[in-house]
């Protein structure tokens, strides 16, 4: 199932998702693209034995996986049919249906929201970091739209976005030295964009958060006591 987004490939032996590639974005050697290995929207009955696994359906853009399983002595048929909007959400419907004359009690059924493993993503020309979530913006979008974006959440004192935050052309790491807040601004042009946080990774990181984790607990402001 593809939008040209995403495509995903979909289980007939677990319902899930097992595969998701992502045709518009490249993986660290800008030649393959990025292919992440998921268990997402498995439906799981403990105990459950399957009886038959029928092969997985496309049709008027859905994918359908279907099996019949045995629970406490009843057949129960479980569907699953997946669709694509147009960016990135994936919806999932689930049907059952009893095939046996008497009922059946599903107990401890689970659908899980499953798991990605971490991808590695390109940050500038070199820098590589570790990722579990992804969030991307449209293909028509640009710089502008990030720097909204940023713009619009982060807008309280101890996480800020500003622009212009540079010293002719140049971070000072020193600048918020003893500060327990954080700057956010965005660079770049074009298909190259860098996202740079300025902190001081003693106030605003191990010190400065345990002392606004206090805070809330206590009901108290945030930053309470703290640097800005």
């Amino acid at each position: 199932l593809s939008n040209g987004m995403l495509t995903l490939t979909v289980s007939g032996e677990n319902g899930g998702i097992s595969k998701i590639r992502f045709p518009k974005y490249k993986s660290n050697d800008l030649k393959e693209e990025i292919t992440l290995d998921s268990s997402l929207f498995t439906f799981i009955i403990p105990n459950a034995k399957t009886l038959s696994i029928a092969p997985v359906v496309n049709r008027d853009g859905a994918v359908t996986s279907s099996r019949v399983l045995e629970i406490s002595g009843a057949k129960v048929k479980v569907e699953q049919t997946y669709t694509l909007s147009d960016n990135y959400v994936i919806s999932c419907r689930y049907t059952l249906a009893n095939l046996s004359s008497a009922p059946v009690t599903l107990s401890n059924a689970v659908i899980t929201g499953g798991s990605i493993a971490p991808w590695h993503m390109i940050s500038g020309d070199k820098m590589r970091t570790m990722s579990h979530r992804m969030d991307f913006m449209s293909a028509n979008g640009d710089i502008e739209d990030i720097k909204r974006v940023y713009r619009e959440l982060y807008t309280g004192k101890l996480v800020t976005y500003k622009e212009g935050c540079d010293e002719g052309g140049f971070l000072s790491a020193g600048a918020l030295s003893s500060k327990d807040n954080m700057q956010i601004e965005v660079y770049g042009e074009g298909e190259r964009i860098l996202l740079v946080a300025r902190y001081d990774n003693l106030g605003k990181g191990a010190s400065g958060a345990a002392v606004e984790c206090l805070n809330i607990k206590l009901g108290l402001d945030a930053d309470f006591g703290l640097e800005i």
